[in-house]
């Protein structure tokens, strides 16, 4: 993510539009040749056995709430979910509008191009380890992704940049780009952990399979917006304009932002107060003690 525009580009300006096709094509020629000869091989015998016997763990630990789709009917983790799908949007939104944008507006080369679609992954990384510190110690989960929310919304804003609030330059665009890979490392470090802090409450332990099915789902969210995020940055740019575009995205993250902090502050006071819905079979007892952010 982070490489990947910055060389693409590189390769672009030097050999055209099937340079880095090729190239990356050859490397992963390559690379599953290597992997091939390096990672030991199984048995069909070893791999039956292991199934087997991860199969039995999970029947023994699952709690008959643990599938994908019950995983999915839980309110707050659905809420998570879209929370997660809507960062993923919000992170490739301009992926098919800003670079035209770049080329003919602002006039500027294939490469420095490349290198304003790498500032979000780069702020992003950096991000993400203090966030881990700070998720490790805290545990503020939701706050965290009600933040990045919030991030999102300026950074839409800045990324047009809007109109009739911000002066259209570059500086100010290149700022929203910032911005995205902050927002975005907040919910991401965020969400998952976040899911299984709900389930933990509400049943007392995550079993193997409800791990799997966290991950399943969040792995569903992510995928959902990355489809999402570049046809509506398309579509209401085509409409609209592209300044437009942001400004009306970063309204959409701005409310949204506001109905999952009202959401989840509700939430916090419904665990601090240990009333569980009725269709759950944890009673408020039986939780550990489990609360959002602890």
């Amino acid at each position: 993510m982070l490489f990947g525009p910055l060389i693409g580009s590189l390769l672009y300006m030097a050999g055209g539009f099937k340079a880095p096709f090729i190239v990356v094509g050859l490397i992963l020629i390559v690379s599953t040749f290597v992997l091939s000869k390096v990672v030991p091989h199984e048995t069909k015998h070893e791999i039956v056995e292991r199934f087997n016997a991860s199969h039995s763990i999970e029947v023994q630990n699952s709690n008959g709430k643990d599938s994908f789709w019950q995983v999915c009917s839980i309110p707050y983790i659905s809420l998570t979910i879209i929370a997660t799908a809507a960062c993923e949007m919000g992170l490739v939104f301009k992926e098919p509008i800003m670079q035209l944008r770049l080329l003919h507006d602002f006039n500027l080369n294939i490469g420095i191009v490349g290198v304003i679609f790498s500032i979000d992954v780069l702020t992003f990384c950096g991000t993400c380890f203090i966030l881990g510190r700070i998720d490790e110690k805290k545990k503020p989960f939701h706050r965290l992704i009600a933040a990045g929310l919030f991030v999102f919304s300026l950074a839409h804003l800045l990324s047009g940049p809007s109109p009739w609030i911000f002066p259209d330059s570059l500086g100010i665009l290149i700022t929203g780009s910032l911005l995205l890979g902050v927002g975005g490392s907040f919910i991401k470090t965020s969400s998952i952990a976040s899911m299984h802090q709900t389930y933990t409450f509400l049943f007392g332990k995550t079993t193997p399979r409800a791990q799997n099915a966290i991950a399943s789902v969040n792995c569903s969210g992510q995928a959902l917006g990355q489809i999402v995020g570049p046809i509506l940055g398309s579509f209401m740019t085509d409409w609209l304009t592209y300044r437009l575009a942001f400004f009306i995205s970063s309204i959409m993250f701005l409310v949204f932002a506001i109905v999952f902090t009202m959401v989840t502050n509700c939430e916090e006071k419904r665990r601090r107060g240990g009333i569980l819905d009725q269709k759950y079979t944890k009673m408020p007892s039986e939780n550990n003690g489990v609360q959002m952010g602890e």
